[in-house]
């Protein structure tokens, strides 16, 4: 898999996790009908925006990588 994919992979898995998070907060109860754990959610949601926000700049990286890569051999 390449750089790029790897990091969209985990931008799509932190995003879900955010997701799920945020639709037990707006509902009061998680995904299993028990009450929600404001405290963990919010720790959920902060920790996927960071996890997004790194394997955004893993993908920056590795595309400018791969662009001087490309400068290089042409």
């Amino acid at each position: 898999m390449s750089i790029i994919g790897t990091a969209t992979s985990g931008m799509s898995a932190a995003l879900q996790r955010f997701d799920v998070s945020g639709t037990a907060i707006a509902r009061g109860e998680t995904v299993d009908g028990k009450k929600v754990d404001l405290a963990k959610e919010v720790a959920e949601i902060i920790t996927a925006k960071a996890e997004v926000q790194a394997n955004a700049a893993v993908a920056r990286t590795g595309s400018k990588t791969i662009g001087a890569l490309v400068d290089i051999l042409a």
